[in-house]
């Protein structure tokens, strides 16, 4: 039904961010200035489920520099794959908006190189005017991630 009257989707990009790796503090990676998958083939990791888009650009990227995964553990949940790896359980490979609200004093960030970028955005019928309550949800989604007041 949504279909039928839904014939084009307008796209307003919010914000992207980075793919990050979350270590435990005493990890001996956890002073890198990045990770790749040449410094992470050995390593047991934590990522998100084989569905999630997130997982086919890590996967992809394992691929092309033609270096395995040590899987320890697939989760859908960001949070929980930042829970593990703060508890030594292996390093997560996660979107760096969830991640960097969710990392605690035994974790440590690195960017994951090649750079896997992750978009935010508004999406809205194009036939449709954003409506005044559409637009603050944007306005304080972009306020919230840049870390000011939302008016």
């Amino acid at each position: 039904v949504l279909k039928d009257w839904v014939t084009e989707t307008k796209v307003t990009p919010l914000r992207s961010f980075s793919t990050i790796c979350v270590l435990h503090r005493s990890h001996p990676l956890a002073g890198h200035e990045t990770l790749s998958p040449q410094e992470l083939t050995s390593e047991r990791l934590i990522l998100l489920a084989r569905s999630d888009p997130a997982r086919f650009a890590i996967d992809h990227a394992f691929r092309n520099a033609r270096k395995a995964q040590k899987i320890a553990a697939e989760t859908p949940n960001v949070a929980l794959a930042v829970m593990l790896a703060a508890r030594n359980l292996g390093i997560a490979i996660v979107n760096e908006l969830m991640a960097r609200d969710l990392a605690g004093p035994d974790t440590v960030i690195v960017p994951f190189r090649p750079e896997l970028r992750h978009q935010m955005a508004l999406l809205q019928p194009a036939s449709l005017e954003l409506s005044a309550e559409a637009a603050r949800l944007a306005e304080c989604l972009t306020a919230v991630i840049d870390a000011t007041p939302c008016s």
